[in-house]
């Protein structure tokens, strides 16, 4: 049974790596490019695009191998580890596999990806001994769970004690954002027919909020990033979009305890923050005022499915344009939720 069952917590993993930041520890990656007014053809995509996303993108429910986009073959260890040496509803360790019950999968597969959020929140800064008592765990089971993920190459351990995503996140995350991406094309052309702005996509990496997609803006002067980069949370709209869509909790441990000023608009008071977010809400639209960069104004929305944001469209404009711009573009992008809502749901 377990050849059975292996894919389907390989594909519940899979599914939550868009909130996890699937990469290993290199954080700058792609590094962190600043928004930039440019001339029409001086757009590139970044080199790390094909790496991160993959292209060309896959449509979701395509019969693409994911083998084929640097996925490792499937094995049956990691179901084994963690469904059958990792069944303890007292807290205690089997060593002969219990009875598969659907109650204990999902208790299984739970603390799983509990451990992957903790270490994607804290890439290189939590030890095993840190685990336990952030997640509310036993040690043991802590202790066993990494140790499967760190078979697997999820996580990797140095040797410093220090743990980190792993190698095979990569792959999996790769997949995962080629489907999104060519899911939500159609609603991106869509936005940027309507609005003739730049449009982006992008989804949370860790603490920071990395694009993925874009439609550059058909004006000469335009508001655009690089594909591939990475930007903070609270002073960008769709990072800003992102928190208001996610419990207190996670805010909590995504935000570093001092908020950066990258320019003289960035909110950097957290009570002044925690306010425009619950304005904001689950399903209201955010607004970057100059908060990343002068002369460039934003706006952002989040799309979630059941199970929270998944990702994020955001306009950004140029300031000079964005006043009698924006109750159309706010119309557009109510308009495009309830679009890639649609989509990300059925």
């Amino acid at each position: 049974m377990a050849g059975r069952e292996e894919p389907t917590l390989r594909s519940e993993l899979g599914a939550q790596l868009m909130a996890l930041g699937a990469r290993p520890d290199d954080r700058g990656m792609a590094g962190d490019v600043d928004l930039d007014m440019v001339e029409a053809g001086d757009v590139e995509q970044h080199p790390a695009v094909a790496h991160m996303v993959g292209r060309p993108a896959v449509a979701a429910g395509s019969n693409t191998d994911p083998h084929a986009l640097g996925c490792r073959p499937p094995d049956r260890s990691l179901h084994v580890r963690l469904g059958a040496r990792l069944h303890d509803d007292v807290g205690t360790m089997s060593k002969d596999p219990p009875a598969a019950t659907p109650e204990g999968g999902i208790q299984v597969l739970r603390r799983a990806t509990a451990v992957l959020h903790a270490v994607s929140e804290h890439q290189g800064e939590l030890r095993l001994v840190d685990l336990a008592p952030m997640l509310g765990l036993p040690k043991t089971t802590v202790h066993r769970i990494v140790a499967a993920l760190v078979d697997d190459q999820m996580l990797r351990i140095d040797q410093h004690g220090q743990i980190w995503l792993g190698p095979a996140l990569v792959s999996l995350g790769r997949v995962a954002a080629a489907d999104l991406t060519g899911l939500l094309r159609p609603v991106l052309e869509l936005l940027h027919d309507h609005t003739g702005e730049t449009v982006d996509l992008s989804v949370l990496d860790g603490d920071r909020v990395r694009f993925i997609d874009q439609i550059p803006s058909r004006h000469r002067l335009r508001a655009v990033s690089t594909v591939g980069a990475a930007f903070p949370l609270h002073c960008t709209a769709n990072g800003k979009a992102f928190l208001a869509a996610l419990p207190p909790e996670r805010v909590d441990a995504l935000l570093p305890r001092e908020l950066e000023a990258l320019t003289p608009h960035t909110i950097v008071d957290r009570a002044a923050l925690d306010d425009e977010l619950q304005a904001i809400g689950a399903g209201g639209i955010a607004d970057d005022g100059e908060e990343h960069s002068i002369g460039i104004r934003a706006l952002g929305i989040a799309l979630c499915d059941r199970s929270g944001p998944l990702a994020a469209i955001s306009i950004p404009v140029p300031t000079e344009r964005f006043e009698a711009l924006s109750g159309a573009l706010r119309e557009s992008l109510r308009a495009a939720r309830i679009d890639a809502t649609a989509l990300l749901v059925r």
